[in-house]
């Protein structure tokens, strides 16, 4: 695989801020908090300049115990995500969702990177953690999708099986709807 990076001039980079400083200047005309809205815009700026320090370091690294280590905490964390809409939080929906997410992204990521991208070696972290980001971004909607509508049925007093049907077919429902004209 072509291991070139493109380096954005900083002149370039500069042109992603024309929205934001719109907005600003949006909520300034309409005499609305426009300062959070400048302190948001540096915090967010530290973090992406922080961030890009640790990718750089984790791209830059030959370790598969790293890559390993933040896929594991990359499937925690969208576990964890995907529970936010759910009321009843106990430790056993924690693990049917990270069994899930694990499973269901973790299948999909090999098959994404071993057969289709062929990434080598197979840990290459520039390649690996991208896809994964994406993949357990997706797992972890679809699950929680499905946690919320089950939990809604349930409160219905609709039965365990018919709830988890409903559930099951959520997230592709709200796909077909989202892409009705």
């Amino acid at each position: 695989m072509n291991n070139n990076i493109s380096i954005i001039p900083l002149e370039n980079l500069l042109f992603a801020f024309i929205p934001v400083i719109a907005v600003i200047f949006i909520l300034y005309k309409w005499s609305l908090d426009y300062k959070h809205s400048v302190y948001a815009m540096f915090r967010m700026l530290i973090q992406l300049l922080l961030i890009g320090y640790v990718l750089t370091f984790i791209f830059d690294s030959n370790s598969s115990l790293l890559v390993v280590a933040i896929l594991v905490m990359m499937v925690s964390i969208s576990s964890w995500i995907s529970l936010r809409t759910v009321e009843s939080k106990s430790s056993n929906l924690f693990m049917y969702a990270f069994v899930s997410i694990l499973i269901g992204g973790g299948l999909t990521l090999v098959l994404v990177t071993q057969a289709v991208v062929d990434i080598t070696p197979w840990y290459e972290p520039r390649y690996l953690i991208p896809l994964a980001g994406m993949t357990f971004a997706n797992s972890l909607t679809g699950l929680s999708l499905a946690a919320e509508r089950f939990e809604a049925e349930i409160k219905r007093e609709v039965s365990y099986e018919h709830a988890r049907n409903i559930a099951f077919k959520t997230p592709d429902l709200i796909t077909k709807r989202m892409a009705m004209p």
